[in-house]
Parts: C-alpha cells; structure tokens; sequence
C-alpha cells in the first residue's frame, strides 16, 4: 500500500450536529477547542447510560496504540455483560466465534454492504464525469469494487451533494486500498467532501471519505429491535435502532457503542486496527475549518433544507402566505427558549404556536397551538417552524395533542417529513391523543 496521502486544504464547509448545537438564543459557534476532547479515549463498550464511560484520566492516551499484554482496552476494563470483547477459553468456543463474523461478513459482502466510498465532483464537466466513470468501470471489471453508481439517487441534482458517486467495496482493508487508488487515479477531478458527508463519512484518502452499512444485510437475533443498526449514524458508523428522541444518549457513547458491537459481528471486516486513525483524521480536518466557514455551511444546509420542505409540503403554492412574529423568552429552569409565534395573514392575528427549544440541540417540542380553524393555518404555521429550526434540530409533538393537531402531524408523517413507532395512539376521555411520538426528520433523502 502506498503512504498515507495527506487530506487536501481544508474547505468551508462542515455540518452543525459535528459541534455543540447553536443555542437558540443566537450565540456564535463554539471554537474547536471547544470540541476537542479525545471521545475516543473513553469506553466505547459499556451499554448503561448512567454509566457511560469511565473517567478519560484513568485510560492510558492512545490506547489503541499499545500492544497486546502492555495494557487492556478501556472496554475491557468496563467489564460489560453485554458487549464484552473478551473471548471464551474453550477453542470451540472461540471458533464458533470466529465462523460466526466470517459468515457476518460474507453475507453482507454478497449484499453489497459493508465499507462503501462517495466522490464528489462537478457533475456538469463531462470530462470529469467521463472519467469516473472510467476509473469506475476499470475496478469493477478488476472485480476490485463490488459495484458502483453515478447520481441515480445521489450528488446536488438528488438534494444529496458531496455524493455524485457511491462505490461499494466490503471490508475496511479493501476500503482503504481502493480509496487510495481513487484518490490518485482522478486527482484534479475530485472535490473536497460536502454536505451530509462531513458528518456521516470519514475521510479514507484526500477526497475520497466513506461508511459502513449493513442495514439490509445484518444478522437477525432476538434483541433485533435493540441491537440492530439503521442506516445512518456518524462519523462512519450506523447507529443502533434503540437509540431515538425517546431514549436518548450522548452522542459520543452511540457511536463507542456502535464501535463495540460492530467490532464483535464483524471483526477486521469492519475494523482492521485503523478505524481510531481514521476517527482522529476527520476530527483534524474539521478542527481546520474556520468558524466563518462553519456558519456559512450552516446557512447553506438550513437553506437547502428549507427548500426541500417547500417540496415536499407546499409543492403547488397553496398554504396560506402567513408571517410568524417570534416573541423570545428564555426558560432557564428548564434548559430552553420559549419561541412564542404569533401567525399573521394580511396584516391581522390568527392565533399562535409555541415552541419549546432546549439550549442543547435536542428536540425541540410544540407545546402550544391555537388557531382559526379550516383556512389551512395550521399546515402554514408548522411549515414556518420547521423553516426556523435550527440545523439538525427535530421537532416533537407534544404530551397531549388536540385531533386537529394530530391531523397535521398525520400530513407531515404523510409527506415524508415526519415518523413516528407503530401502534394506535391512546385517546384520553377529553379527546386528546396521548404521547402520540411524532418526530420529524433531520434529512428527507
């Protein structure tokens, strides 16, 4: 393998969920000395929230650095019952184990799953266009990749820029070489990465970042539901299915529980000892960037994600053309700023909608809304909300929810802007609906 190719100059872009959210009182962006602290030194294999990590003093630095017998993994001091790392003492113990992430692996390499890479680019250059496809074409007639695709899905034209080409690969190691390889074949042709790449990649070689995935492939057992991983996650990973607005968790121990389980089902298949490198690379390059361009990024990701709402949720023009005047009032005791909007059409008060957003970035919850009936108010004001969200922020329906509010959450569920768990939503006797669950969505792609 060639020598590590060092990244590119740093860009202006970076995506707000990498940082401590804006609060939404509008103070600045924190430094990046604000974020620096090593995560990765922590125990990434405890599985209870109230006792995530040990304290980072009592970890050796660099610990995944040290050989085998100088010192043991903070995961396997945590001693976890549930994601221990530690192998039985009977071989066939051990080689059940080890059959078990071989067929792990194979089954999501035949799926085409695994470790894949996206490549930015100018999409309209059909120089350049004509070229991936070449380098493309070579490696998969090399049998090098497993397949590959240009747009169909992905880069600016989708709403999914920074991924004008995916190219599915397997393993970590193979992911590497092929990564280095991209990255010199179309030196000249490749862009920095963007978009919602800087959050959910890491960066293989140069321009060339990627993710691992095993969403339609990975193994079904009995806590499924818990331990299973959904597509996305950060910084490379999939996040587990049990982690939600509803069982939430910082998002540090996520990922180190992410790391823990995927490590167990799949080995060097998704780890080959470089993944902590890989983590320490991105957390450099975007420790780079300047705060000017951290907030111009922000601005452009709000804006395409509001133009992404107008899409889905007013495609024809139709919503009534109202204002919502924000009256700010900070709650302290409860860690939040009250945004009380009053909806306004020509000029006259319609009624209101309250929104209740925590200082650190988690859900923000309507705990409010009066408004004149049957003019289509309703639709226009949660629209004009979910516009002002800050980037990456999820809006929740309330406690108690009235039948006409639900029937707006029924829309934006409808729509794709909105989720929530299967099941019947509980009716109280006054006719509410009780903890219906609604979320809705930080990315519609």
């Amino acid at each position: 393998m060639s020598a590590e190719i060092p990244l590119p100059p740093p860009v202006v872009e970076t995506r707000q969920e990498l940082l401590t959210p804006v609060s939404a009182s509008g103070n600045s962006l924190p430094s990046s000395d604000e974020v620096s602290d090593e995560w990765w030194t922590q125990d990434p294999n405890s599985t209870d929230v109230s006792k995530v990590l040990p304290d980072a003093s009592s970890i050796p630095d660099r610990w995944w650095e040290q050989s085998e017998g100088e010192t043991t993994s903070p995961m396997q001091k945590a001693g976890s019952a549930i994601l221990d790392l530690s192998q039985p003492d009977e071989a066939h113990a051990e080689d059940q184990k080890s059959e078990e992430v071989a067929r792990n692996a194979e089954r999501a390499k035949q799926a085409g799953e695994g470790w894949k890479l996206h490549l930015n680019f100018d999409y309209t250059n059909p120089q350049h266009v004509r070229k991936v496809q070449e380098v493309l074409d070579k490696l998969a007639s090399d049998k090098a990749i497993t397949t590959f695709k240009i747009g169909n899905g992905g880069g600016v034209e989708s709403g999914a820029p920074g991924k004008e080409a995916t190219v599915y690969i397997g393993s970590m190691s193979e992911t590497q070489k092929i990564a280095e390889i991209i990255d010199k074949e179309l030196s000249g042709v490749l862009l920095p990465a963007t978009g919602d790449v800087l959050q959910d990649d890491l960066p293989f070689s140069g321009n060339v970042w990627g993710r691992f995935s095993v969403v339609g492939s990975q193994p079904k057992v009995d806590d499924f539901e818990l331990e299973g991983f959904l597509q996305y996650g950060r910084d490379g990973v999939p996040s587990k299915r049990k982690y939600n607005p509803w069982n939430p968790a910082p998002k540090d121990y996520i990922l180190a529980d992410s790391i823990a389980t995927l490590r167990k089902l799949y080995g060097e298949f998704f780890d080959n000892g470089q993944l902590a490198k890989l983590l320490e690379r991105k957390r450099t390059y975007l420790g780079n960037q300047t705060r000017e361009g951290i907030e111009d990024y922000i601005d452009e990701a709000i804006g395409l994600r509001n133009k992404e709402l107008d899409r889905l949720l007013d495609p024809e023009n139709m919503l009534p053309k109202i204002e919502l005047v924000d009256e700010v009032v900070d709650n302290p005791e409860n860690n939040s700023v009250q945004h009380r909007y009053t909806v306004v059409d020509r000029g006259g008060s319609v009624g209101g909608i309250w929104i209740d957003l925590p200082y650190d970035g988690s859900p923000a919850k309507v705990f409010d809304v009066n408004l004149q009936k049957n003019k289509g108010y309703g639709k226009a004001a949660y629209l004009g909300v979910l516009k002002r969200l800050p980037d990456g922020v999820v809006l929740t329906s309330g406690l108690s929810v009235s039948e006409d509010a639900i029937k707006i959450w029924r829309w934006l569920e409808q729509s794709g802007v909105a989720t929530r768990p299967e099941g019947e939503i509980e009716r109280t006797e006054n006719g509410k609906y009780r903890r219906p669950g609604y979320v809705t969505r930080t990315s519609f792609q």
